[in-house]
């Protein structure tokens, strides 16, 4: 990246990771403006990456240079592929925005790959948590505070919370953009 310009196209991994981190912020920051973004992501990545014959993402999408065999990757080795981590996006959006073409494609990459993950699981931890997210659901925290100072969030903080889907509202944070996600 320079002077404003990528000089190679994002892979799938990048998008993953980078939708991972929006949402991430989302939890932090409880602003509209990291979902937006991160649903207007996943839509290009389902757009440009999807696999419809085998329910999964390729590598590579279909804007790069022409190649004679698009790969995947689905296997979670020292870092999580960009599947399983989607998988966990996906199923994240889902739950904020209410919107059910997110579970669906999330249903369809585990229906996919669950078996391969059975049969392996220390080549799939992330997707085996994604998995667990699915089924178990995530608990759903909300807070709303007067100002940036609060026991309670002192108290979150400290504690281990696994799929968790967090948001801290402030006062001046109490944005209408809010109540259009299912979250709220």
């Amino acid at each position: 990246y320079k002077q404003d310009k990528a000089k190679i196209l994002a892979y799938l991994d990048d998008y993953a990771f980078y939708i991972n981190s929006l949402l991430d912020l989302f939890e932090v920051k409880t602003d509209p403006r990291f979902v937006e973004l991160a649903s207007y992501y996943t839509d290009i990545l389902i757009k440009h990456f999807w696999d419809e014959q085998e329910n999964n993402f390729y590598y590579s999408s279909d804007l790069h240079e022409s190649i004679l065999t698009r790969t995947k990757v689905l296997y979670d080795l020292a870092l999580p592929s960009g599947n399983s981590v989607s998988i966990s996006n996906l199923i994240r959006l889902y739950h904020i925005t209410g919107k059910n073409n997110y579970l669906e494609m999330a249903e369809k990459m585990m229906r996919g790959s669950i078996s391969s993950a059975l049969d392996n699981p220390f080549g799939f931890g992330w997707l085996l948590s994604s998995t667990y997210l699915y089924v178990k659901k995530p608990t759903e925290i909300t807070i709303f505070s007067k100002d940036n100072k609060s026991d309670m969030i002192d108290e979150m903080n400290k504690m281990y919370i696994p799929n968790g889907i967090f948001s801290i509202l402030h006062e001046n944070n109490l944005s209408e953009a809010l109540d259009q996600y299912n979250l709220f």
